[in-house]
């Protein structure tokens, strides 16, 4: 099943990059987002399918329209080691889809930082979306981080998903 959703991003991005050189400079653009909207959607499916008791939210978990605060602990007997972007996601129609970006341009880079949580350690995490995302309309969420446990490579590959949820009535504090 995985290799099939892999298989069907990576047609693609083949039609995508075969449209983008015979496209006006106008629709690269389009091209180019509806790309990353596809390897978004596909990460989110993956996390789904893969994820697992390891990593634990434990605690509060604090909520705005712009960021969270929530902390997770290592549940496993191996080094939990991972990168420092969250990917975001909203749930709608019965899918849980990416939060499109704000329409601006972002120079996008990869981040060679690296963190670990240590076997049973809990530790506390305050991303904001603001900058990315802007505030967030009402509804159902999840942050969704990835890593692996022990040496990479060669670790299990393992997914943290944190659900929360906005709305008017929404208190800073939500409790699981």
């Amino acid at each position: 099943m995985l290799m099939k959703r892999w298989l069907i991003v990576f047609a693609a991005l083949v039609l995508l990059l075969a449209a983008c050189q015979s496209a006006p400079v106008e629709h690269v653009d389009e091209f180019r987002e509806a790309y990353i909207a596809s390897v978004r959607a596909a990460y989110i499916s993956s996390a789904l399918e893969h994820s697992g008791w390891q990593i634990a939210l434990v605690g509060d978990v604090e909520v705005s329209r712009t960021g969270i605060s929530f902390s997770l602990q290592n549940r496993t007997d191996l080094e939990f080691n991972y990168g420092a972007a969250w990917e975001l996601a909203y749930y709608s129609g019965g899918d849980w889809l990416p939060v499109p970006h704000l329409p601006q341009e972002i120079e996008w880079a990869w981040s060679g930082i690296g963190f670990s949580l240590q076997s049973g350690e809990v530790q506390e995490y305050h991303p904001s979306f603001e900058w990315l995302m802007g505030e967030l309309a009402n509804g159902r969420y999840m942050l969704i981080k990835d890593g692996w446990l022990g040496e990479w490579p060669g670790g299990e590959r393992v997914y943290v998903l944190v659900e929360f949820f906005v709305s008017a009535e929404t208190r800073r504090i939500w409790r699981r």
